[in-house]
């Protein structure tokens, strides 16, 4: 089954909810402070890759990391509420 541009489209906000997620619930950004990164992120890969799914390869619980600048890692203590919060995400796994 092919996918459809639609398709990409809802994966590429999946993606990025799956972010802002992150953000907000691993490194304690408001919810108001994480719209703004990921709106800056979202412009910065955009300028870059003229809007390239690559960015979309990442993991979004590691690309939140970098946008928060930590060097938090995905194991044993913080991987069940990742599966959760990706769970809870409409249209993910991503295409």
């Amino acid at each position: 089954m092919q996918s459809t541009s639609r398709d990409v489209e809802s994966g590429h906000e999946a993606f990025w909810s799956a972010v802002f997620e992150c953000l907000v619930r691993f490194h304690s950004f408001s919810k108001q402070d994480a719209a703004v990164r990921l709106a800056e992120a979202k412009a910065t890969y955009d300028k870059l890759t003229g809007a390239s799914p690559l960015v979309y390869h990442d993991d979004p619980f590691y690309l939140a990391c970098d946008l928060a600048g930590s060097g938090l890692v995905l194991d044993d203590t913080n991987a069940k509420a990742y599966e959760q919060l990706l769970s809870e995400i409409p249209g993910w796994p991503a295409p």
